[in-house]
């Protein structure tokens, strides 16, 4: 079995914030549940505005797919059943139609200079925190240690020129709480443009991973495996139930990563 999800717009911007998730059948100490197996990826490594995974086996197993999109615009797609074809036909998406509208977003204010001391007030003109970085197109330069404090569920994008080292450059990125649990639902993916016959395409060319076996919670590492300059996109993914404080840094070719602090407001510019 095979699932295939065309969307649109199908853009370089929504082709990150679109994501197909499957899941299945997993032996647990309740029984056999639900959960994530997979994602869809974009057939052959590339492509936008498509996501393709294929089953290997399990004749008779049901699968549940899940399409979510980060977006702040709508997004209109359709998701199909495609068996054994590769590569996956192009299917058709109705775009337009009654969609119920977003609640109005609420800005969060904070008072300049942070905090109010305690027993005060805040100011009577609070400043707007940096609504940057919501988008890899509106990502936030990572010059120096960035800090921040990352909602539940939410991501963040930084951008960051890779120069052309004899070595390679690490990235590195600090996190709090710092356990075996937001371990495995904090990371940081890092995406480039790389040149085709066909243009330039968006794709994910790293992810941020424990350093090293008997290394501490709370931190995740990348390096770069190619030595000419390019631009890098990296985005902090908090896929915990809770909020994050988080640093992160461009460490040059500082190896073990270094611990960073943490912030405790939203991302910093």
């Amino acid at each position: 079995v095979a699932f295939t999800l065309n969307w649109f717009p199908a853009t370089v911007e929504t082709n990150d914030l679109v994501t197909m998730h499957i899941y299945g059948p997993v032996k647990t100490f309740k029984g056999i549940e639900p959960a994530e197996i997979a994602q869809g990826t974009p057939p052959g490594g590339q492509g936008t505005g498509v996501r393709y995974w294929r089953a290997a086996g399990n004749k008779g197993t049901r699968y549940y797919v899940l399409i979510r999109s980060d977006s702040m615009d709508r997004v209109d797609f359709t998701l199909a059943q495609t068996g054994s074809i590769f590569p996956p036909p192009g299917l058709q998406v109705n775009v337009g139609g009654p969609v119920a509208p977003p609640p109005a977003a609420q800005p969060t204010l904070i008072p300049p200079g942070g905090v109010p001391p305690a027993g005060g007030t805040p100011s009577a003109t609070p400043t707007p925190v940096d609504t940057r970085g919501k988008k890899a197109d509106d990502a936030i330069p990572l010059g120096g240690t960035k800090t921040g404090l990352l909602p539940a569920r939410s991501s963040v994008w930084y951008v960051d020129n890779v120069p052309d080292f004899n070595i390679p450059v690490g990235i590195d990125l600090n996190y709090s709480p710092a356990s075996g649990e937001t371990d495995a639902h904090v990371l940081f993916k890092v995406w480039a443009f790389r040149n085709t016959p066909n243009g330039p395409v968006f794709e994910m060319i790293g992810i941020g991973t424990k350093p090293a076996d008997g290394m501490d919670h709370g931190m995740k590492f990348w390096r770069t495996s190619a030595f000419k300059s390019y631009t890098v996109y990296i985005q902090v993914v908090n896929d915990w139930d809770g909020d994050i404080a988080y640093g992160i840094s461009n460490i040059g070719t500082q190896y073990p990563p270094p611990q960073l602090p943490v912030g405790t407001a939203p991302a910093s510019q």
